[in-house]
Formats: C-alpha cells, structure tokens, sequence
C-alpha cells in the first residue's frame, strides 16, 4: 500500500479509537463490554493445540492491549469523576494496588520475567479499568447497566459456542480428549468455568423479565446446561451447585434449596450410573478421582517452602516444574511451561509471591465481603456473593481468580467492586428483592 492509503486506514483507526473512548466514557458499560469481550478475542484466534506449546499470537496481543486501553479509559473516568466526589478509596483498593506492585516487583526475580511482566502490566491495566468501574458505580441503575451488559454477552457466548457444534466441530472438541467440549474457547475446562458465572447472571435478569422473556430465559437455560454437560468440567459443575445453593440460602427460598439438592443427587447418580464419555478420565479413575492434581499440590508445596518468603515470581505458574526434581518432557503439564496451570489459584498467588503475600491478598479477596454482609437483602448483594462464591471454590481446582485472562476472573473482579460499593448509602436500598 502507498503511504497516502496508510494515512488514510491510520486516521481512520485513531477517529474509531477517539470515538470509542468519547463513549465508553460517557457510558461506562461500554467499557465494561469490550473488557468481557477481550477473553473471547484470545480464544478464537486461538489453535485448537494445547495451550502450553503455543506462542504468542494476534489474540494475545488484541486482549491485552484491549486490556490496557479500557484500563485508561477507566483511568480518566477516575480522574473525572474524583474531582466531584467526596467518597474516599476504599482500603481494599489500596490492597489491591499493593499487591500488584509486589508483582511487577517480582519480575526482577522471577523465572521466567517476560510472563511475569506481561501478566502483572495487564493485570495493572485492568485495575486501572476497576478503579474506574468504582466511581462510576453511583447508584443502583449503574449496577443494573452492568449486569445487563454480561447478561448480552452470556448470551451471545451461548448462542456461539452452540452454533460452533455444528458449524465449527473441529474447533468445539478439543484435541486431546474429543469427546469433551469446549466451544470456541480453549479449554473445556474454560468453557465450564463461563457456563458456571452464567447462571447467576441469568437468574438475575429472570426476575427482571416479562413472561415471555422469562421463557427465553429457561430455554437459554437448558441450553447452558447441556453444554456444560458436554465439557465434563467437574470442578465448575461443583461450583455452581454451590453457588446456586448461596443465592437460594441468601434470599431464604427453603422449597427451592430442597428442589435443588434432589436435582444434585439425581444429577450425580445418574453420571455415576450412565458415565458420560464427556466426565471420563484416564483408565480406573472415578468422578471423584483429581486427575493427578495431589501430585501437583504436593510438588507446588514443597517448592513454596524452599521459597517461602519472595516466591518464583508472579504468574509462573507451571514454569516451576522445570525444576529437574519434578521435570518430565512426557507429561504436557508436568514439562515446565509458565502457561500450564497449578490447578489451584491459591497456590499459584503463593508460589509467585510467598507465603505473607498471598495472606495479605486473601485479606483483600474478603474485606468485601465483610463489607456487604450487615447489609440488607438487595438483588446486587446476592449476585455478588453467589459470583465470588462460585469463583472462591473453583480456585481450588483451576487457577481462575490470579489474572485476568477469563470471562470467570473479569466477572469475579467486578462482582468484588460490587460488594465493596454496595455500603454507600445511596446503594443500600437499589434493587430490593
């Protein structure tokens, strides 16, 4: 292309950047969109390879600088709306600012510094993004902007990942065991973790619907619920019997809680009893069976206490195996690659920031919480929990909270904005149930 046609596509492209920012600032859920959307743009330009052994490619590249422009949008709504604001920046926030500086400072120790560096930036951006979110939060109308925005999301993930079994097959199964599904996503595993924070989000727009819509709602539902089915996802299906079992004992729906503990055990014997190809394992193992994850909590452990203090360094996640002790080429998880996960976040804070670290962010993760408890009963309160609940347990099993590279941490992390608002005595009484 001559440079008069680069000019041309390159003024085109600052008038659309110049144009969204103008309105993702005046409409913040703008903002908040394309920050949900940006997992999605990693995923489907994703190859349906193991994760580990793939390079950094244009979807990486399109999420985290969609990251860091939301993250100075929410930068400037800051600056905009502070001057006109006598609301102080919550302790929690200061944590959180905290203990990101902690993990830039890690990169010059980590093991491997680029990851170190490029996940600590992106997670600096996105609270640049939750900064933002938090004065713009001003009353009960914004909060249901927000959750209206990833109820059209959710529905838009589950309309594509649905059509992607028939239009895309290759891309919905995933590789190493075809008979689980993934959707456009990378993972089953992923797939299962954006049906679990689906749920909530439904619940909460179907007491918000009209009849018909509410039918819509139940079908899009059942819909849900067979693809997560089809994922196999134990750890989120879990989850998210928990989580449900949270929002019905919030709101105090005994007969509901008792409907869905008959649906869990109706549910689990009927897996145990059918065995779905999409819940199988290796050869001899059970439903219940970890798959190998003791090994790799017994390894991560014994590791954090030769570094108890300081750490690996943010975000290494399974680069700690290519400790000779634990390296195995075989093994795609056990082979020393800092995309591999630990399977369990709470180590993964642990072993990248020591021991004391990873005790101040589980302060941090919890002083919502304790904020929002005394509080009385309000839609807002009950998605938040149910959100943070879901996310809290799946932690155990994937590292799902630690980043910001799923549709379950973005949620988890606004659903933690929500609940360190919800005090304002301007919020208390939005969305009464």
């Amino acid at each position: 292309m001559d440079v008069l046609t680069l000019m041309v596509l390159g003024g085109i492209g600052l008038i659309t950047i110049a144009t969204i920012t103008i309105w993702a600032l005046k409409r913040y859920e703008v903002a908040v969109f394309l920050v949900g959307f940006s997992p999605w743009l990693y995923a489907i330009l994703f190859p349906n390879i193991p994760e580990e052994v793939q390079e950094a490619g244009i979807g990486s590249f399109l999420r985290i600088g969609l990251l860091i422009w939301m993250g100075m949008v929410g930068i400037f709504q800051f600056i905009r709306l502070r001057s006109n604001s006598n609301e102080k920046f919550y302790f929690h926030f200061i944590l959180l600012g905290i203990f990101l500086l902690f993990a830039l400072i890690s990169t010059s120790y980590s093991i491997d510094p680029k990851f170190t560096f490029i996940r600590s930036c992106s997670f600096i951006a996105f609270f640049g993004f939750l900064i933002g979110l938090h004065y713009w939060l001003q009353d009960g109308k914004k909060m249901e902007e927000v959750l209206n925005t990833f109820f059209l999301l959710v529905c838009f993930f589950i309309i594509i990942d649905t059509m992607s079994i028939a239009f895309f097959p290759e891309r919905a199964w995933w590789g190493e065991m075809n008979h689980r599904f993934k959707g456009l996503w990378t993972h089953p595993n992923t797939m299962g973790s954006i049906c679990m924070i689906s749920y909530p989000v439904l619940l909460w727009k179907y007491s918000r619907c009209s009849p018909f819509k509410k039918s819509m709602i139940i079908l899009l539902t059942m819909i849900l619920a067979s693809l997560h089915l089809l994922t196999g996802s134990r750890a989120s299906f879990m989850a998210t019997f928990l989580g449900i079992f949270v929002w019905f004992l919030i709101q105090k729906k005994r007969v509901k809680m008792i409907l869905l503990f008959a649906m869990i055990g109706i549910l689990t014997l009927s897996i145990v009893y059918f065995k779905p190809s999409s819940f199988q394992r290796e050869e001899g193992a059970g439903f219940t069976d970890l798959t190998g994850r003791e090994q790799f909590w017994s390894g991560s452990y014994a590791l954090l206490m030769e570094r108890p203090i300081h750490g690996f360094g943010y975000g290494v996640e399974g680069k700690i195996w290519e400790d000779p002790r634990f390296y195995e080429s075989k093994l795609t998880l056990w082979s020393g690659s800092a995309k591999t996960s630990l399977h369990n976040g709470y180590l993964s804070i642990a072993i990248g920031l020591g021991i004391i670290i990873f005790i101040f962010w589980s302060i941090m993760i919890i002083i919502p919480f304790g904020r929002s408890i005394p509080l009385p009963l309000n839609d807002f309160k009950v998605f938040a929990f149910t959100i943070m609940t879901m996310c809290l347990v799946l932690n155990l099993f994937e590292s799902v909270i630690t980043d910001t590279s799923s549709l379950a941490a973005i949620l988890f992390w606004i659903a933690w904005v929500i609940a360190g608002k919800l005090p304002n005595s301007y919020i208390e009484d939005a969305g009464l149930v």
